[in-house]
């Protein structure tokens, strides 16, 4: 018969794994609630170390520091006393413990007098279906701010039990003073993620979240910047393969480089639950390299970890590093890290040359493209097979051909169209050659082809920040600007600190859609960023027209054929626009400021 557990004020409801706490369910990982029920069960002797940690990580070899960390989360839900430790020995629940039946707990749900002291009242958390084995389940806000507290409406007798928890509230609290242990005494039924989002604006996501701060470089030595930075990177990409992880881009965390701030307040900046953060330290060839894991909610340690090896093993410990990450956050890896080695390389100085390369490749200006061809070129002369620089020349040749930086464009953009067929070949799972293919049929006014390939490589990597931003521009060419209002708002929430092309797709959707007002903040931000950029002044003229403000409207205009005399990306712009309705608003503010005859 179903069962269910009354410990304290806490219901533990062993069939839907959860625990609520006055009615709402409580903030436990899948771990802690396999440790509580394990407790629970054997609250008659002490369980030793080795059985729970059998028990709750059957088949896993795990450190004896996971198992401390979900005891710190029941003493954090039940109170400090819940769980005594036997030293040398175990751990034993010694709670007192009531079990209530089938029949109890339904009475209990309707309102009915059960005659059990004090009886916790009735659950008004959701029946939805509970989270999977391994899975966080993550909390909700306890109720809107703005809604009546929990005993506004109780009845006599409810009352009367509020009011002596009041009193032996009131007692604990004279009694813990002077303790220094006040934040045992907060309401359980608080959940982190509704006093985060009370804190930030920004709910927590129903899944674990993540950013990975710039790792130091610790050898005193700028030239091995590039172990660090690769380092980050390649975490940052490997977390981002798993599609129950939110990570945050890259752009992002990188505004914290060389900076001393709370993980709390970073946290609360970007929106997540945990923080990794680590250092890298070089000596002729051997490394050092620290990594923790940092609970940003409460600032607590989740775990650490120092490696001291050869720089040969540089790579292999990228995969350590994150499957240690992904155990400590309990979710279920289901074989996705290891089937997937995004074309990386096992050669130190291809992977240096490829790094370098970006440096200049991401200035997106024509000395910045040339100078990176020349690294990308040569790291796949060291190795021919790695995916990252091939992809990235193909990138570098496509966008010399749009911004018209070689002399033959059509010629330079052939070339990046069979480096995007040559990936596609080697890499067919990858989302990356189709990611190219959709921006270089979109510059060809493809936008169907475009559409087709971008939502390919949204299905390889959905958690892709890159292609969730090029999905935003190519679904506004195609015509289809509530699309691109999602993958946009979804790319701004993975990367709270975007670059500046970000801006250009959520100013297209809310022009297409004619909603000029809320299209200009982005639109000034994107030019702000971008001064020379030819669309984000088209984004913003349009903006400016749409919105009346004509003046500055046609002062853009001009930027726009100074930056290029022939227009030729407006016209583009204009051929590939899905909606007819669309493109005769958009021709017709043109016209007005001068653009069109």
């Amino acid at each position: 018969m179903a069962h269910c557990y009354i410990v304290g004020e806490c219901e533990v409801r062993p069939d839907e794994r959860r625990v609520l706490v006055e009615g709402q369910s409580a903030a436990l990982g899948a771990r802690a609630f396999d440790l509580l029920m394990c407790l629970i069960e054997h609250r008659d002797r002490v369980v030793t170390k080795n059985e729970l940690m059998a028990q709750i990580w059957p088949g896993l070899v795990v450190e004896e520091n996971n198992l401390t960390v979900q005891i710190s989360a029941l003493r954090k839900l039940l109170g400090p006393q819940a769980v005594a430790t036997v030293p040398g020995r175990g751990y034993r629940f010694v709670m007192e413990v009531r079990e209530r039946g089938e029949e109890t707990l339904a009475a209990t749900q309707s309102g009915a007098t059960t005659g059990s002291p004090d009886p916790a009242p009735a659950s008004t958390a959701s029946t939805a279906t509970s989270p999977a084995r391994g899975e966080i389940p993550m909390p909700q806000p306890d109720r809107p701010s703005n809604s009546a507290p929990p005993f506004a409406n109780a009845s006599g007798t409810s009352k009367q039990v509020y009011f002596r928890r009041g009193l032996a509230a009131a007692a604990l609290i004279l009694t813990f003073a002077g303790l220094g242990t006040w934040k045992y005494l907060q309401p359980a039924a608080e959940s982190e993620s509704a006093a985060f989002q009370r804190a930030t604006g920004i709910p927590l996501p129903n899944r674990p979240s993540i950013a990975v701060l710039p790792f130091k470089n610790m050898s005193g030595d700028a030239e091995q910047q590039y172990f660090s930075d690769g380092l980050t990177e390649d975490l940052i990409t490997n977390l981002s393969h798993l599609p129950d992880v939110m990570v945050i881009s890259h752009t992002s965390t990188n505004r914290y480089r060389d900076k001393s701030v709370d993980v709390r307040q970073i946290g609360k900046e970007l929106g997540v639950r945990y923080v990794l953060e680590g250092s890298v330290r070089k000596s002729g060839d051997r490394m050092r390299i620290t990594a923790q894991l940092i609970d940003a909610t409460s600032g607590d340690h989740v775990w650490a970890e120092s490696w001291d090896l050869p720089v040969s093993d540089f790579f292999a410990l990228q995969d350590e590093i994150t499957l240690s990450v992904v155990q400590k956050m309990e979710v279920r890896l289901a074989g996705q890290l290891h089937a997937r080695k995004n074309g990386g390389t096992t050669n130190l100085r291809a992977y240096k040359l490829y790094y370098e390369g970006r440096k200049f490749h991401l200035k997106f200006t024509k000395e910045g493209f040339a100078e990176s061809k020349k690294y990308f070129m040569q790291a796949l002369e060291l190795d021919p097979n790695y995916l990252r620089a091939l992809v990235n020349l193909g990138w570098n040749y496509r966008n010399q051909a749009f911004f018209k930086y070689t002399e033959d464009p059509e010629k330079t953009w052939q070339e990046g169209m069979a480096i995007a067929k040559r990936v596609l070949e080697r890499y067919p799972e990858s989302g990356d050659p189709y990611a190219l293919l959709a921006k270089l049929h979109n510059d060809k006014g493809d936008t169907v082809s475009s559409r087709k390939y971008i939502k390919i490589a949204l299905q390889r990597d959905p958690n892709s920040v890159v292609f969730l931003g090029l999905a935003g521009l190519i679904f506004n060419d195609a015509g289809f600007p509530e699309e691109g209002l999602v993958v946009t708002e979804k790319a701004f929430r993975l990367s709270p600190f975007p670059p500046g092309w970000f801006y250009m797709p959520l100013s297209a959707s809310y022009n297409h859609m004619a909603r000029y007002e809320e299209a200009l903040p982005p639109a000034r931000e994107c030019v702000k960023r971008l001064p020379e950029n030819i669309e984000c002044r088209f984004h913003l003229t349009i903006a400016l027209a749409g919105a009346g403000q004509m003046e500055e409207a046609k002062a853009h205009a001009k930027e726009m054929l100074r930056i290029e005399p022939h227009s030729s990306f407006m016209k583009l712009h204009l051929k590939t626009q899905g909606s007819p309705e669309v493109k005769a608003r958009l021709e017709g503010l043109l016209r007005k400021v001068g653009l069109l005859e």
